[in-house]
């Protein structure tokens, strides 16, 4: 039914890279939550209906779709349609979303009032493509490269086997991985991606979950005091090799007013905040469990659950000390990330040092093996 769908000019964006002949496992990626419009182009776009599989929509050359929220559904070009769960693709295998290119096909669901979730579908490997300059930067050495591709598709794939019964596997953000489409590519990223395809971290058979982190300040945490789960990251590395990061040192002065209303946004009750303390660290020296006093009683919450509430690019790491002020609090401190698993800067340092890919894998998770799973 082409009245759904109103032709514009439009210049899309031309890629230089073509998505290779990859295995066949496929990724699904949050790339927008809560929204209420987007707008959608790309060559001899086709939308389907997940639900009954039936195809009204096409739409030829430099077709632009407009889709938004709708009372029992959702609009597209402003007409109601009685849908709430729709696959768009593209003749040329890549869509523009929000004028970002997306390889593979994009999905559209909208699950209550709040807005619509948007879902990219694509080969693994073409998103890990995509993620490399998201997480690090392809003027990297290639080894370095490489071993961010290993880490970040054992990732993906540990995150695909635990959420195989959701919507999507993974997010586009640091809860998960950067990840902002095709626009970031580049031929030093496809070429860490290709030499490594289909390699994977495990542990006896296993995939493990490779989570990862900018700087970790010297030594890795074990993962059971971050995640919900232990071996084989349980173990702490000694990392000698990211103190080039640029903000390895660092200091964050914040309010206890700020202080206050961000607890008190998380559900957090306190009057007012007079001393904030670590009330235990772990064995890498990082803030597990603080203490939080003053009018109204105390308040005890766990380090990484202050760096949230604070913000990741705020409150850099939980490894830091404390100086209590009148009105406010200073945390200076060492690293960025949770600490957990392979340190980029240590990899980028590795890497420059003559070490392989394989050798940094190893180093930061070594109880791990690299397998090639196809």
């Amino acid at each position: 039914m082409k009245k759904f769908l109103a032709v514009l000019p439009m210049a899309l964006y031309i890629l230089s890279l073509v998505s290779l002949c990859w295995g066949q496992e496929v990724i699904r990626v949050a790339i927008m939550q809560g929204q209420k419009s987007i707008k959608i182009s790309g060559g001899d776009i086709c939308i389907t209906d997940c639900l009954s599989g039936q195809i009204f929509g096409l739409g030829n050359n430099g077709a632009l779709v407009v889709i938004e929220e709708g009372e029992n559904g959702l609009k597209i070009n402003r007409v109601p349609v009685p849908y709430s769960h729709l696959s768009i693709s593209s003749g040329n295998g890549i869509l523009q979303v929000d004028e970002k290119g997306f390889r593979g096909k994009v999905e559209v669901v909208k699950e209550n009032r709040d807005g619509f979730l948007v879902i990219n579908e694509l080969n693994l490997e073409d998103y890990l493509v995509g993620v490399i300059n998201q997480e690090v930067s392809s003027e990297w050495d290639m080894e370095a490269l490489k071993a961010q591709a290993v880490a970040a598709r054992t990732y993906a794939l540990f995150q695909k086997a635990n959420r195989k019964d959701s919507l999507y596997h993974l997010e586009s953000t640091v809860m998960d991985q950067v990840y902002n489409g095709s626009d970031s590519e580049d031929q030093r990223s496809l070429q860490a991606v290709k030499e490594t395809e289909g390699e994977v971290i495990v542990y006896q058979n296993e995939i493990i979950p490779a989570v990862y982190h900018s700087c970790c300040g010297g030594k890795t945490e074990p993962a059971t005091f971050v995640f919900q789960f232990g071996s084989p990251l349980q173990q702490s590395v000694t990392c000698r090799f990211c103190s080039d990061f640029p903000r390895y040192f660092w200091e964050l002065k914040v309010s206890h007013d700020e202080i206050k209303k961000r607890l008190t946004m998380e559900g957090y009750q306190i009057a007012s905040i007079k001393e904030i303390k670590v009330r235990k660290r772990s064995e890498t020296n990082r803030a597990l469990d603080i203490l939080i006093s003053g009018k109204g009683g105390e308040i005890k919450i766990a380090g990484k659950d202050l760096r949230r509430i604070l913000g990741f690019d705020r409150l850099r790491s939980t490894n830091f000390i404390i100086k209590n002020n009148r009105k406010s609090t200073q945390f200076i401190g060492i690293g960025y990330g949770h600490g957990v698993g392979l340190c980029q800067w240590g990899t980028k340092k590795m890497a420059e040092s003559g070490y392989t890919y394989r050798q940094v894998i190893q180093y930061y998770y070594p109880f791990g093996e690299i397998k090639k799973i196809y």
